[in-house]
Formats: structure tokens, C-alpha cells, sequence
């Protein structure tokens, strides 16, 4: 488990890596990372997203595309049916640009409606109540049993964290309000619990 803080605050910090976005200025330094497409904003989609601006991040990092954990294709928030619909149009691009194709996945769907060999990362997106519920488990469940790296976006506490002890990665929105040491230390227990609980599973 790792977590990906959408800053510098938990730099150096075992267990944190870094989600870049759009306008990112942040430099990778070796660390774990993935790359969120830019998509969501506070109402649903981002209306100041553009093709060219998502372009030009993947362009940006391309360097250091071999050691991203995921790249999330551009999907619709909230909108099952459209982010179906845009996955054909972007993730060719995602994968010309070197980088490992995530789908992020919406309120609705099923295990039948991911383009699995398609992907190498499925991002748990959505509401709460699609990211809380069955849908979720049942989607994170199968990516697991293809083998492919499980995220979940909106992890703000550790009790939340603690929650998807058995996914590989999360991000959340709390570093960006106050990237305080308490926040990075709050966070930090909530990986460590996954991480323990991991080891408690292999052993078993």
C-alpha cells in the first residue's frame, strides 16, 4: 500500500508516493508515482480540461513514463456510459505515450463493463456509495484475481485508508487542503495498519 499525496508534504516519507495532475510542477525525485488525467473538479468535470492540456502532461513526464504505477484515461465523473465511450478514443494515446493504461471506474458499472485486457490499473472513482459498496469490492476483487494494480481515489483519513487495506495504492484531497506533519503522520498510521494487515495475510 501506498499512498499518493498530490504534494511535496510527505516527501521522503516510506509509504507516500506522488499523483501528478494537471499544472503539476512536481518533480518525481525517484519516488513511486501515478498520473490522474485531471478530469474531476469540485462539481462533477473539470470544464477548464482540455485534450491539449492533458497532452502536453504526457509529454512532460514521458521521460519517466517506464516507472509510473498508472495513467488514468480521461473518463466522464459520474457518468458510467461516458467514460466507456472515451476510453476507445484516449487510451491508445495513454499507451502510445509509454505510460501503464488505468480505467477509471464509475456508479453502475459491472465487472463485464471493464476493458480488462485493455488496462494494466483499475482507479476505483465514482460516488461514495459506488466507491463503499459492492460494485467496488466486486471490481476491485476481479482486477486482483487478472493481476493488476487497484487504486482508489478520495482516501481522506486513516479510517478510510484502512478501509481498502488490500488495494495497492490510494490518493486523496487532505495534503492539498493542509500539508501539515500531523496530516502526513495521521496518514502515515493508516498505511502502516494496511501494510501489517497485508503481511498478517501472506503469513495465513
Amino acid at each position: 500500500m501506498i499512498y499518493l499525496a498530490p504534494n511535496d508534504s510527505a516527501i521522503g516519507r516510506d509509504g507516500f508516493g506522488l499523483l501528478v495532475s494537471l499544472n503539476s510542477q512536481r518533480q518525481l525525485r525517484g519516488r513511486e508515482w501515478a498520473m490522474d488525467n485531471g478530469r474531476f473538479g469540485k462539481h462533477g468535470v473539470n470544464k477548464k480540461w482540455t485534450d491539449e492540456k492533458w497532452i502536453a502532461m504526457l509529454e512532460k513526464y514521458s521521460g519517466d513514463s517506464m516507472t509510473c504505477r498508472f495513467c488514468v484515461v480521461p473518463d466522464v465523473p459520474y457518468d458510467a456510459r461516458g467514460t466507456i465511450a472515451l476510453f476507445s478514443q484516449y487510451a491508445p494515446i495513454v499507451k502510445a505515450h509509454g505510460y501503464p493504461v488505468a480505467f477509471c471506474t464509475q456508479d453502475g458499472m459491472r465487472v463485464d463493463d471493464i476493458p480488462w485486457p485493455q488496462i494494466d490499473a483499475l482507479f476505483i472513482g465514482g460516488t461514495d456509495a459506488h466507491k463503499l459498496g459492492l460494485e467496488a469490492v466486486d471490481l476491485l476483487v476481479e482486477a486482483k484475481r487478472r493481476g493488476k494494480w487497484t487504486h482508489v481515489g478520495r482516501v481522506n483519513s486513516p479510517k478510510r485508508i484502512e478501509q481498502f487495506w488490500y488495494v495497492d495504492s490510494v490518493d486523496g484531497t487532505t495534503l492539498a487542503r493542509e500539508s501539515s506533519p500531523r496530516n502526513v503522520s495521521n496518514l502515515a498510521v493508516g498505511v502502516s495498519f494496511c501494510r501489517a494487515k497485508k503481511s498478517q495475510e501472506i503469513l495465513l
